[in-house]
């Protein structure tokens, strides 16, 4: 008796799809040089939530839009996008470009390639997972990396959740290279579970690559809000994820408590600078003790969940959008609990 074959990891994937890029640079200190035109490529998806951001005004041909990375269509002149399994390239457009959390989002061009594109990838996206992955848990790429010119699949397991470079990110040991970026990592249930972005350029440094978590891509939805201006032409609105409002100094050095009279009991970190926008509820010389009751380690550490630790900083940058925080700080030997504010 003859067992059924194994199903491809390809299958139900139609939605992953290689971008073509013509891009044109400029120098920053003389803006009016343009560099010659180059091209290049990377992979971008069609995500369930992203057909969400439809208002009831927009047309067809805004219907069909692919999240990929910012970088990848940074300075681009002309975009071509080309599904999985299909040989045709659909002229795109930028409509989001959020360098912050480097994603943007594409839009194809025209109402009758929008339907003729709708129609290659099965007219639904792919789906998003609920929540971050757990350590260990396997995790494959798919997207269209250097090497050749096909759709590639590589595969690999959670090595970490970390805050690198002010932003959340999952670190994972499948092999990364130029053109995975915008490519989707799917978790056992066949989930979008981040987007891949970046790899370790260190020397000496190996299978360690980069993904933008799902829960980072669904708050960049919400950020983005459509509308029409008078000429009935779409255009998009997007919010800038929050930035940490201040500076501050690590509380593990014994002298640098006495300096500043902490006591042994009190655990957090020390303002150096506060932003214009907080400093009605922090000052400078604070000292930080929690963050919406997350209690904030002397190294800056909070918990992300069991016995996992992160950078305090996550819980900032990953705030929603319109919610506040809540601080609580030691000043003049007193815990006070500041006033909410929005970042």
């Amino acid at each position: 008796m003859t067992s059924k074959p194994k199903p491809s990891a390809l299958f139900g994937k139609q939605g992953v799809c290689c971008v073509e890029i013509a891009r044109v640079g400029y120098d920053v200190l003389q803006p009016w040089q343009r560099n010659a035109q180059i091209k290049g490529s990377g992979t971008a998806c069609v995500l369930e939530d992203s057909q969400n951001l439809l208002t009831e005004n927009t047309t067809q041909a805004s219907r069909c839009r692919l999240l990929t990375n910012a970088h990848v269509v940074k300075s681009a002149t002309d975009i071509r996008v080309r599904p999985h399994g299909s040989t045709r390239r659909f002229p795109a457009k930028i409509v989001v470009y959020a360098p912050d959390v480097d994603l943007a989002l594409l839009e194809i061009l025209g109402s009758n390639e929008a339907v003729d594109f709708e129609k290659v990838i099965g007219g639904k996206g792919l789906p998003m997972a609920e929540e971050l992955p757990a350590l260990q848990e396997s995790v494959h790429v798919i997207g269209f990396p250097a090497g050749g010119s096909t759709i590639c699949i590589t595969e690999g397991v959670v090595s970490r959740i970390d805050f690198n470079n002010s932003r959340l990110v999952i670190q994972i040991d499948a092999a990364l290279n130029p053109g995975n970026s915008g490519g989707p990592a799917f978790n056992a249930a066949g989930q979008v579970t981040g987007v891949a972005f970046n790899k370790s350029q260190q020397r000496n440094i190996s299978n360690i690559g980069y993904l933008i978590p799902i829960a980072i891509v669904r708050e960049f939805f919400r950020r983005c809000t459509y509308a029409n201006r008078d000429n009935n032409v779409n255009y998009c609105i997007y919010e800038l994820t929050p930035s940490i409002p201040y500076s501050y100094h690590t509380l593990e050095n014994k002298s640098l408590r006495l300096s500043h009279e902490v006591p042994d009991d009190i655990h957090g970190v020390l303002l150096t600078s506060v932003c214009e926008t907080v400093r009605g509820a922090l000052s400078v010389g604070d000292v930080l003790t929690t963050i919406d009751n997350k209690p904030v380690a002397d190294d800056g550490q909070v918990v992300l969940r069991g016995d996992e630790l992160i950078n305090h900083g996550y819980l900032l940058r990953g705030k929603t959008h319109q919610e506040h925080v809540k601080f609580e700080v030691y000043r003049d030997g007193i815990l006070r609990q500041c006033p909410p504010v929005y970042l």
